[in-house]
């Protein structure tokens, strides 16, 4: 389901088609019971010239918790754009509306450069 949120949003901001290529920062914090309601909230945080980050968080709702919501997950999702002819297109770049946008967007830049380093070390 969590990756499902984070595809339609990917797709809502590339407006083609998308894939994940990457899950990252997934953190399992509390169970999802029977009868549990579940809400899958997505949003794209980061966006490079290829690839895109979608936060994806995983919360709960019961009638023991008197209709309070408990965040049971969250990761972060990479996806990148497809173009008609199945290779990746450039990303548009993702509009920052506030303070915590532009936080999150550090962040995922951080992210972004931290695993750019580990490829470039890992190739050789």
């Amino acid at each position: 389901m969590m990756d499902n949120a984070a595809g339609c949003s990917a797709w809502r901001h590339c407006q083609t088609n998308v894939v994940t290529v990457a899950i990252s920062d997934m953190d399992f914090l509390s169970w999802v019971r029977l009868g549990d309601l579940c809400t899958i909230r997505s949003k794209v945080v980061f966006a490079s010239s290829r690839s895109l980050e979608i936060e994806v968080v995983a919360s709960v709702s019961s009638v023991a918790s008197n209709g309070e919501d408990t965040i049971v997950a969250r990761g972060v999702f990479t996806f990148v754009s497809i173009g008609s002819d199945g290779k990746v297109r450039a990303v548009p770049k993702l509009k920052l509306e506030n303070e915590e946008d532009m936080r999150h967007a550090f962040l995922g830049l951080q992210r972004y450069e931290a695993a750019k380093r580990a490829r470039l070390k890992g190739g050789n």
